[in-house]
């Protein structure tokens, strides 16, 4: 599987956000997948995933207030600090399905702390 990085690619019309200029765009994609901001727009599905049996298996349930401040939190983590949570599209339906993501890590283990990949709190 190759990703690619892409800041060109838009699921919608192309219209320009200056305030999310991220928004709706490509970030990264593969044969079958397309991954871009988990945004607003994703709550009746967020919502859905989180009703059903075999999904509650794995991730804590959400109603759906608990959704929409996940997706505000999203987004604000987006604009605050340039990540947060990716959705992902079947590139065939364009249908979302799944949800991805990195967070920060934090780590008290100092050995790691001059080598990027963990900041210090």
């Amino acid at each position: 599987m190759v990703a690619a990085w892409s800041n060109h690619q838009r699921l919608d019309d192309g219209a320009a956000d200056s305030a999310r200029p991220y928004a709706q765009r490509v970030l990264i994609e593969t044969e079958r997948l397309l991954l871009r901001e988990l945004v607003m727009g994703d709550l009746e599905e967020l919502v859905a995933w989180h009703r059903d049996r075999e999904v509650a298996r794995f991730v804590r349930t959400l109603d759906r207030a608990q959704a929409e401040e996940r997706l505000r939190a999203n987004e604000r983590e987006w604009r605050e600090r340039g990540h947060g949570m990716l959705a992902v599209i079947e590139r065939d339906s364009k249908r979302l399905v799944g949800s991805s993501g990195l967070a920060g890590i934090r780590s008290s283990s100092r050995r790691r702390w001059p080598r990027g990949c963990c900041r210090s709190q």
